[in-house]
């Protein structure tokens, strides 16, 4: 599938080949809050390797909707060895309820 896209006369051409709609793949859950800052502070205080993840969006179709969940991720799946690593080392840091869950 192509898309075009006109701009000041000039025409350019987009492929959605490749185009991801979900970000599958296992994610280690460190919290999930109601409040994106909340989550954003969480994410923060535990580092560069995590992320804010909006379970609104079509691309977490497994997360229940209304929360931002800190995760880090993705990983392959959530009983690889790379998760389960990453889940004993998060828990090893004091976040004991961390646990790992497929976003597909």
């Amino acid at each position: 599938m192509k898309l075009l896209l006109a701009v000041f006369g000039v025409v350019f051409c987009f492929s959605t080949v490749g185009v991801k709609a979900q970000d599958c793949g296992a994610y280690v859950v460190l919290g999930c809050f109601q409040d994106y800052s909340a989550a954003q502070n969480r994410s923060n205080q535990t580092g560069a390797t995590t992320m804010v993840l909006d379970t609104s969006s079509a691309r977490y179709p497994n997360f229940s909707a209304g929360w931002f969940c800190v995760a880090d991720g993705p990983f392959l799946n959530t009983k690889g060895r790379e998760a389960q690593e990453t889940l004993t080392f998060w828990k090893s840091k004091g976040i004991g309820d961390a646990y790992a869950k497929d976003a597909c």
